[in-house]
């Protein structure tokens, strides 16, 4: 979706340093998925009992920077 780093790669949501904000909203998991740059997104719950299911999944995932902050 983004490849900001690799200039000649496509698709790029790069348009001369006039950042994209690209969300995907999933109404049936109350999710939000917000794509920043090709390095990331980050994952917004409802709740805390949806965040804790996907925590324990994917915990080798989640940067050790990030846990921190959660």
């Amino acid at each position: 979706i983004s490849n900001q780093d690799f200039k000649g790669l496509v698709p790029n949501i790069n348009q001369n340093d006039n950042y994209s904000e690209i969300y995907i909203i999933n109404n049936t998991k109350n999710l939000i998925y917000h794509l920043y740059d090709d390095r990331g997104l980050w994952l917004a719950f409802n709740n805390n009992e949806d965040y804790a299911r996907y925590s324990e999944k994917y915990n080798d995932l989640i940067s050790e920077f990030d846990n921190e902050d959660i």
